[in-house]
């Protein structure tokens, strides 16, 4: 029966599941059933495989930061005053 529960995992695992497997597999060892649909939704749904590199290309950034957190800065990905206000102001008025 439990064989019978992972077959159909993998055969109907949706965008939703396999965003929840893809944020899993980065905090710990997925199951190779959960592996194995995700790589098979992977392969059929173009939007999950941008969703896909797009995270990489954001732990690649955060990873880079994390190592020198100056280059932000020197690189010009820093925020400008005025948008650092700005987000200030809304954070402020969301809190309120």
């Amino acid at each position: 029966m439990l064989f019978l529960r992972r077959l159909i995992r993998i055969l109907t695992l949706r965008c939703a599941g396999h965003r929840h497997i893809e944020f899993e597999s980065k905090d710990r060892r997925i199951d190779w059933y959960d592996r194995l649909a995700r790589w098979g939704h992977w392969i059929a749904c173009g939007k999950c495989r941008l969703f896909s590199k797009q995270l990489v290309q954001i732990e690649e950034s955060a990873r880079t930061l994390r190592a020198d957190p100056n280059r932000s800065q020197d690189s010009g990905l820093a925020l400008s005053g005025k948008a650092r206000r700005r987000i200030e102001e809304s954070i402020l008025q969301a809190s309120q």
